[in-house]
């Protein structure tokens, strides 16, 4: 599973907006805004196995895991 922040205004491209989470198997990923600059993203447990990817930061956009 992988997750990207991309703008609305242009089409999403794997290239431009890569993925700050991913890991291999399988959660229920639950994600909200806060503000304009922070993204919380909150896993339920479920098979994942490891992150492969867990960025704090996608430009201006903080992420906050919990």
């Amino acid at each position: 599973m992988y997750a990207s922040i991309a703008p609305t205004d242009r089409p999403f491209s794997p290239d431009r907006n890569q993925a700050f989470i991913g890991f291999v198997g399988s959660a229920e990923v639950l994600s909200s805004w806060r503000g304009s600059d922070v993204v919380e993203i909150a896993m339920m447990p479920g098979l994942g196995r490891g992150f492969i990817r867990h960025d704090q930061r996608v430009g201006t956009i903080r992420i906050d895991y919990k």
